[in-house]
This record gives structure tokens, sequence and C-alpha cells, in this order.
């Protein structure tokens, strides 16, 4: 399994998005955008089903607080990179298969600049 072949593959599905994508923790950006990193990688272990299993994050950032319509962007992104993962489903033959699992930490995110931005993390499941 390659850590950053997951992390670019998923930003690769998502460029229909045209939001800035990375797929690494940047130090600044410039949202609408979307980071992506592994949560829970378990090297060397074998599921019952015969393949390993991680986690990735799909951190979302939308318009900032201050901006109307900011939660509407951040529901019409989170609504599009779902199926585009789906769609996608095993990442161009990097993996047997992504599915996002779950929607977490939906709401406002602070960044250290002290801008808040309405932000949501898509728990994408990968089987390799």
């Amino acid at each position: 399994m390659g850590i950053q072949a997951i992390s670019t593959a998923l930003a690769d599905v998502l460029e229909d998005l045209n939001i800035n994508l990375y797929d690494y923790g940047p130090d600044a950006m410039q949202p609408p955008a979307a980071y992506i990193y592994p949560e829970n990688v378990q090297f060397n272990v074998v599921a019952p089903t015969g393949v390993d299993e991680a986690t990735w994050i799909i951190r979302i950032l939308a318009a900032s607080t201050n901006t109307q319509g900011g939660q509407t962007q951040l529901n019409d992104l989170i609504d599009a990179a779902v199926p585009a993962i789906s769609d996608a489903n095993t990442l161009n033959d990097v993996v047997q298969s992504a599915i996002v699992r779950e929607m977490r930490n939906y709401g406002v995110l602070q960044l250290p600049d002290t801008t808040r931005y309405y932000a949501a993390d898509l728990v994408v499941g990968i089987l390799v």
C-alpha cells in the first residue's frame, strides 16, 4: 500500500469539484479547498476478507463564516464528493475499494490565522 498514492488518487477523483485540493496537510490554503490525509493505517494485518483496511479523511473547507451562502457551499461540496468517490470505487486501480463511510465534525473550523470556515470531514474506508 502506498500511502501517498492513495492520498493522491483521492485528490484526483475529486478534481471535478473545482476546488483547491491538497493530498497533504498544507501550511496554508485558500478555500474552497480539501485536504486529504490518512487517519488509520494497519500494516501487515490481513482482515477476515483477505484484504487490509485503512481510513482516510477528506477535510472540506468551504467559504468563511462571513460569506453568505457558505454553509450551502459546504453542503454542495459534500453532496458532490460522496458520489465522486463511490463512482471511482478503486481510485483508478490504486486500491481494491474506497467508500465514504460517514461525515463528521460538520460545523465551523477556526484556522490559526483566526479565520473561521464552514468545514466537514468525510471518512473514507479503504480496502487494499
